[in-house]
């Protein structure tokens, strides 16, 4: 294994399935959607099938073992390039696998090399959407995962007006062929399920309380919510597993998040976040989860501040698409108010950062966990953005569409953008017949 290159080596292929909210199949949770192929569809393909002798994954580790870069990973690889924790460089980390000088020793002494060229290993995580059913249209979204997005974006003229709003592997064979396949691998890590919105959708609980009759939780489970259903009645079946983070995906704090994620009732969220830190222990925890992007970032200190007042880590992801709202395209202006904001509340204590420390969530250390993150929206904000102009008129055009079938302005949630989205014509447009 020679050929193995320290910046586009990944374990992930070897130990990840992804099920998409269509059905679909793919070899990690991070890696790009585009191009699968319709055979890698669960209610086409068995689970084995696929991970086992699927061409596409073949292909991907050919290309891995080969030291080649591989396209649908661009997403891991923009992160390296920003200096952000790629998903990459997590997943090689839970092998023992390290960055840099210890790639090569690393990589021989870790049981990563049991995966090359055998059937033997089964899968160790799953990324998991049952379907896009959601009760929210967050604006940096994709339809896949959100039903509600896919009929707004629709109406609001973005996007053609879709036939199918729903998305929804569940509802046939499939999903007994996935929980016999679940029942049956007695090797995983941990289990992952997204959405859509979890909570939102009655598999969920079914598949929780199937695992637990069946004495099957010794791994970890995590599941993302957007913080809008607060049930304490799965309470019992959670406390099965090995251990349990409940990721919340929020922007922002009041104004903000209502603004960025459609239907959003801030306060109502805050008050599910509290509910849910009331089960912490050291097998239950919480994460909060952001997309920092030009709509939160001038308040984005404000988050910063709340996970710290309740002692939770945020968990950023770096936004890909719509590459209109990436932090880059905000003016200087603008940039130097959300640096000053940012420095203010978790950089005015210098914690060293190690060759190893890649772990952003450390909950023994919040506010270093704070400042990695903060630091990763600062990398973002000076990161180069091409065809900067088109970009801030694709962005304000998005939001005028968008706030003429909500009734909204800008200026009602997030007035300290006006005034450059104004540069673009936001209001005229807005108000224009």
């Amino acid at each position: 294994m020679g050929n193995l290159n320290s910046k586009t080596f990944c374990a992930g292929p070897y130990t990840e399935v992804r099920i998409n909210s269509n059905g679909s199949l793919n070899f990690c949770h991070a890696a790009l959607g585009n191009n699968i192929p319709v055979v890698d569809n669960i209610k086409f393909s068995s689970l084995d099938e696929y991970f086992y002798r699927s061409k596409t994954v073949i292909q991907i580790k050919n290309q891995i073992e080969s030291g080649h870069y591989v396209d649908q990973c661009h997403r891991c690889y923009r992160a390296d390039d920003l200096g952000l924790v790629s998903f990459r460089q997590r997943r090689n980390i839970q092998y023992g696998i390290f960055p840099g000088l210890d790639f090569d020793q690393s990589v021989d002494e870790s049981i990563i090399q049991q995966y090359f060229h055998t059937q033997t290993q089964k899968p160790k995580f799953y990324h998991v959407s049952f379907s896009n059913l959601c009760n929210m249209a967050c604006m940096m979204c994709n339809p896949r995962d959100s039903s509600l997005l896919t009929a707004t974006l629709g109406k609001a003229t973005i996007i053609p007006l879709q036939q199918e709003i729903l998305q929804d592997w569940t509802q046939g064979p499939a999903w007994t062929q996935f929980c016999e396949h679940l029942l049956n691998n007695d090797e995983i890590v941990c289990l992952h399920v997204m959405g859509g919105e979890p909570l939102y959708h009655k598999r969920f609980r079914e598949l929780l309380t199937l695992l637990q009759d069946k004495k099957h939780t010794n791994f970890h489970l995590t599941f993302v919510t957007n913080g809008s259903i607060y049930d304490s009645s799965i309470i019992s079946l959670l406390a099965n597993f090995k251990s349990v983070v409940i990721e919340i995906s929020i922007d922002g704090i009041g104004n903000v998040n209502n603004y960025i994620r459609h239907t959003s009732n801030s306060e109502q969220i805050v008050n599910n976040i509290k509910s849910w830190c009331k089960h912490i222990t050291k097998n239950f925890d919480i994460v909060l989860r952001s997309v920092p992007q030009v709509l939160s970032a001038i308040n984005y200190d404000q988050l910063l501040e709340f996970a710290d007042n309740n002692n939770l880590i945020i968990d950023s992801n770096d936004l890909i698409n719509p590459n209109f709202m990436h932090l880059n395209i905000l003016p200087n202006n603008l940039k130097q108010q959300v640096k000053d904001k940012i420095s203010n509340k978790v950089l005015h204590t210098d914690c060293a950062d190690t060759v190893r420390d890649i772990n952003v969530r450390d909950n023994s250390d919040v506010l270093h966990s704070l400042q990695k993150n903060a630091k990763l929206v600062i990398a973002q904000l000076d990161s180069k953005c091409q065809d900067i102009e088109n970009k801030r008129l694709e962005f304000v055009d998005y939001c005028v569409k968008f706030d003429r079938y909500r009734g909204f302005n800008i200026r009602d949630y997030i007035p300290e953008l006006l005034d450059f989205m104004n540069e673009y014509g936001y209001e005229q447009k807005l108000y224009s017949n």
